[in-house]
């Protein structure tokens, strides 16, 4: 992952500049398909973000979009990179992701159940940390805690800030297909091998997405933000880190 995140924004950055009028065909098609290739050559799920961008490509279509051509000429790589990878692999173990077994710690229902749960955890700086404390403090219904303060926390900038408007624009639209498609893959993925439920590791495909959407929308929309409370947030969760390393 440590290598992966400095490409993934790199890949949300070009195309997200692209979509939005700024940055030439030919620069675009360039810079997204080497980065694409790093993309893939680091982490397998890469092709859950590839397969998005054939939803988006149907999308562009459908809306006559004059980003077509150029998304267009940008697509074979994906189709040839998404099929030369499941190739290789089969040839070189039989499976098309890898020799795995399907689940076994728990059922699919189940998977999905905690998987689904999960997600909101991605987005708070202070769960993983408040867990593990909670936990080596013999803290009793920890999780049940940890995910009523994540939910809350979700709601609360939702209901505050987020009012849904009659259009977004066409970049935040392709973030959000990027990061539904990353849980949508996985979740199916999990069907057939043997994955871990969704968590901050796993998500990294999809809540950088969201996260630099909900930015942009904030900006696009000139909402008035309270930009006192993120040195608070991002101090208290350092001070939650620094606490659960100490006390492990």
């Amino acid at each position: 992952e440590s290598f992966y995140l400095p490409f993934l924004l790199m890949y949300i950055y070009y195309f997200y500049t692209f979509l939005s009028g700024k940055m030439k065909d030919s620069k675009f098609i360039i810079y997204a398909s080497v980065v694409t290739i790093c993309l893939l050559l680091i982490k397998y799920n890469t092709l859950f973000l590839m397969m998005a961008n054939i939803i988006f490509w149907v999308y562009l279509y459908y809306k006559k979009s004059d980003l077509i051509k150029a998304y267009t000429k940008y697509m074979p790589l994906t189709i040839i990179l998404s099929l030369s990878y499941l190739t290789f692999n089969y040839l070189m173990t039989g499976y098309l992701f890898g020799k795995r077994i399907p689940l076994q710690h728990m059922s699919y229902i189940e998977y999905i159940l905690y998987s689904v749960i999960n997600i909101p955890t991605s987005l708070d700086p202070f769960f993983l940390s408040i867990n593990n404390i909670a936990k080596t403090l013999g803290v009793r219904f920890t999780n049940l805690i940890s995910f009523i303060i994540s939910y809350s926390l979700l709601f609360y900038v939702f209901l505050k800030y987020l009012k849904i408007p009659s259009t977004l624009s066409v970049g935040i639209k392709w973030m959000l297909i990027s990061s539904s498609c990353s849980v949508f893959w996985t979740i199916v993925a999990a069907y057939f091998t043997d994955i871990n439920t969704l968590s901050p590791r796993l998500l990294i495909a999809f809540y950088p997405f969201i996260l630099i959407a909900f930015i942009i929308y904030i900006k696009d929309n000139k909402m008035a933000l309270n930009w006192k409370v993120l040195p608070i947030i991002g101090i208290s969760s350092i001070i939650m880190d620094i606490t659960n390393t100490l006390i492990k």
